[in-house]
């Protein structure tokens, strides 16, 4: 196995869980969580075009999946980039065969 195969390899993993995380994402309420803290409490809040609105404890499922989502899309654009990265690499990459 060569250093092709091996980021061929690694390219479909990455696009695999890519297309998973599309498809988690897509069952996930849409916004943002914010959180805001007085007098030593914790407050969560749903933040969606500029619209607030206050979801509740910690527990609260929405909180729950706002934290997966922003998970998921930040490990989305990680991904994107290590799939760009790759197919560069593989489109430049030159093996030397004695």
């Amino acid at each position: 196995m060569d250093i092709r195969d091996y980021l061929k390899e690694e390219l479909e993993k990455e696009q695999a869980l890519f297309g998973a995380y599309e498809k988690m994402l897509s069952n996930l309420p849409e916004g943002r969580l914010e959180t805001v803290t007085s007098k030593g409490k914790t407050y969560y809040i749903a933040s969606e075009s500029g619209k607030r609105k206050y979801i509740g404890k910690a527990e609260e499922k929405t909180v729950r999946q706002l934290k997966l989502r922003r998970f998921l899309e930040e490990s989305m654009r990680d991904i994107a980039a290590n799939v760009k990265r790759i197919t560069g690499l593989l489109e430049k990459f030159r093996p030397v065969n004695p």
